[in-house]
């Protein structure tokens, strides 16, 4: 019988299997996966510097409204006839400028209705006759170039909005005037625009007032040079 016994031993005291060593580690795979809360926050930034900028455009267009109209109307003592010639004209104007661009034409209503509100007043016309003229030439001058009535209607009313609140009147007793003119130009115009407009001019008090609400508080914590922006005439406001 052949003795194993040798065999035996000789396996129970050989040495284990060395057991692979482990992988090094590389930089890249130590190194966690990039973060990107510091793009968020840059990008953040930089949309905040862009859109910073349009409010700051639409302050300057709005400003050079004021100062027009007052020049214009007040030299006229506040006639009726005068004060419709010169917001079809700010329109007319603000229309041509902004050319195909939707977001220029946006910027250009809110900014042409809050310095035409604005303005009114600077030259003793009557703010609720400023407001259906600005209604009604926006919308005239929106269909002359084939924009969307809603849209329109919409920024332009907030721009009447932002007027209001600058000239410190509040919006509750003009809103509805304001939904009234805007709904009758847009009836001559077609039903589909009338509709769009009577879906805008919805809660239209409610929707001015909030507008109003926000503008006055970017202004009490707007900087000394934004409010510079804001006047007419050029000067700081006064605290």
């Amino acid at each position: 019988m052949a003795d194993t016994s040798t065999s035996v031993r000789s396996k129970q005291k050989s040495p284990a299997r060395a057991r692979p060593a482990p992988r090094a580690r590389t930089a890249a795979s130590r190194a966690k996966a990039p973060s990107l809360d510091h793009a968020g926050s840059a990008l953040r930034g930089d949309m905040a510097a862009a859109l910073g900028k349009f409010d700051a455009i639409e302050a300057e267009v709005a400003a050079l409204v004021r100062a027009d109209v007052a020049k214009s109307v007040g030299a006229a003592r506040g006639a009726v006839a005068t004060l419709a010639d010169v917001i079809r004209e700010v329109f007319a104007g603000a229309v041509d400028a902004a050319g195909e661009s939707a977001g220029a034409l946006r910027l250009g209503l809110r900014g042409a209705a809050r310095g035409d509100v604005a303005g009114a007043p600077d030259a003793g016309a009557d703010l609720s006759k400023a407001v259906a003229e600005i209604v009604k030439a926006a919308i005239a001058e929106g269909h002359r170039v084939g924009a969307e009535i809603g849209g329109v209607v919409r920024s332009t009313l907030d721009g009447v909005a932002q007027g209001l609140a600058e000239v410190g009147r509040s919006t509750g007793d003009v809103a509805r005037r304001a939904a009234q003119d805007a709904l009758a130009p847009a009836v001559g115009i077609s039903a589909l625009a009338a509709e769009a407009v009577r879906q805008v001019v919805r809660g239209t008090a409610e929707g001015m007032d909030e507008v109003a609400k926000r503008h006055r508080a970017e202004r009490r914590t707007a900087s000394p040079q934004v409010k510079r922006a804001s006047r007419g005439d050029g000067h700081a406001a006064r605290a």
